[in-house]
């Protein structure tokens, strides 16, 4: 049940209309799990609060009569968001996936929290799509793909996104990795210093360029 449960959600991801695709992960990580759990009609995340609050009662992790042992469901909820993150992760990787799709995958690593997609999402972080559509549509965050996913995951993002600004030549990919980090930290003088110290660590003197024009760059009062 478990990988046919996966390989439907990978499929659709692939080769399904993209408007589709976060409604079909959110159902898959919400409604599917209950099935897994034996048929019933509340979610995996009802499950667990259940269990804490009958532990809470009766003083024991063994709970309750009829509800499932907490350590027990938070293995099952861990296991099923590992398995979630790489099928998202194989999507973004793929060279068959159609854009948006990696856009929707990317957006839903960030909603995850996913720190283990960081260096995979800094490698596309140009990566957007670039369609008309509704006012809706066009605003999207999703259509920001990995740049917004790697706002959403934060601070154990910027080691990624300093080594973007240390070896990419690409002026898109720097610009793009340079706001992200100022986005991050929206603070200018923070930036700086993350910088600085990058720049006093890094030996390869193409790298020290890269990091000092990086420097220069933030502090044009375009960058913000």
């Amino acid at each position: 049940m478990k990988k046919t449960r996966n390989l439907r959600v990978r499929t659709c991801i692939r080769g399904c209309n993209p408007v589709l695709v976060l409604t079909v992960v959110f159902m898959a990580t919400t409604l599917l799990g209950a099935a897994e759990a034996g048929g019933t009609n509340r979610t995996l995340d009802e499950e667990i609060v259940e269990s804490i609050r009958a532990t809470a009662q009766v003083g024991t992790h063994s709970a309750s009569a009829g509800v499932r042992d907490v350590d027990t469901l938070f293995y099952e909820e861990s296991s099923h968001r590992k398995r979630l993150i790489q099928d998202l992760l194989s999507v973004l990787t793929d060279p068959k996936s159609p854009n948006e799709s990696k856009c929707y995958s990317a957006y839903y690593l960030g909603v995850l929290h996913a720190t283990a997609a960081t260096e995979t999402l800094a490698a596309q972080i140009t990566n957007q799509v670039w369609t008309g559509g509704s006012m809706s549509r066009r605003e999207a965050e999703w259509r920001a793909g990995p740049s917004y996913a790697l706002f959403l995951i934060g601070a154990p993002a910027i080691p990624a996104l300093l080594r973007n600004l240390a070896e990419k030549d690409d002026p898109r990919t720097r610009q793009a990795s340079l706001r992200a980090v100022l986005l991050i930290e929206n603070d200018k003088d923070v930036v700086q210093l993350r910088l600085q110290k990058a720049l006093k660590a890094e030996p390869d003197p193409e790298k020290q360029a890269r990091l000092q024009a990086a420097i220069k760059a933030l502090a044009d009062p375009v960058t913000r």
